[in-house]
């Protein structure tokens, strides 16, 4: 079992090291150790016994690790974004950049820091949390990156003169249709 998976004790998950992620217990581990690993025999039978345990939790819902906490073994560190107005964690720029323009948090401050993150499972929506740099606990939080800030700023504020443009152009269509002399098509 150790070349292809690994316990969490701590949090009670079994972890595929290829893949870089928790595994969802109970048969559908088995199912992807075989068919995605091509794991066969006595080491599928060594997982079996492991995802057979009633103790082993759901990497989709148990709880996710404290952010800058040390990055877990075995787990990808992936780099990502960190809204600096809110807990929102993303690897796509284009998703900070949606998450800025939609939740208004306002203009004038920095917008986003760059950070590193781990998560449990690899699928959209994937809930993410802030982990030191590489392993470095006394790292203090990994500050913005100015480059980086200045290409955001520059996409979210592309972003916003598209959506005015669009709702004046919005607006110009009503007005020009608006009147006592239009003819209405109902």
């Amino acid at each position: 079992m150790d070349e292809h998976a690994v316990l969490d004790d701590k949090h009670q998950l079994l972890l595929c090291k290829t893949c870089g992620h928790a595994v969802m217990p109970g048969s559908s581990a088995q199912t992807h150790f075989s068919q995605k690993h091509q794991v066969k025999g006595e080491q599928l039978r060594a997982i079996a016994d492991y995802v057979d345990v009633d103790s082993l939790n759901d990497p989709n819902t148990i709880e996710v690790p404290a952010d800058r906490s040390e990055p877990l073994p075995h787990l990808k560190i992936h780099d990502g974004f960190s809204c600096d107005a809110c807990r929102y964690l993303t690897k796509s720029q284009n998703c900070l950049a949606r998450h800025w323009r939609d939740s208004k948090h306002g203009a004038g401050r920095p917008r986003y820091s760059c950070v590193q993150m781990q998560s449990w499972t690899p699928i959209q929506r994937a809930r993410y949390w802030i982990v030191t740099e590489r392993g470095n606990s006394n790292a203090a939080p990994p500050p913005s990156s100015r480059p980086a800030e200045s290409a955001m700023d520059k996409i979210i504020s592309e972003s916003q003169i598209e959506l005015q443009e669009e709702d004046m152009k919005r607006r110009e269509h009503g007005n020009r249709q608006e009147g006592i002399d239009f003819d209405s098509t109902w």
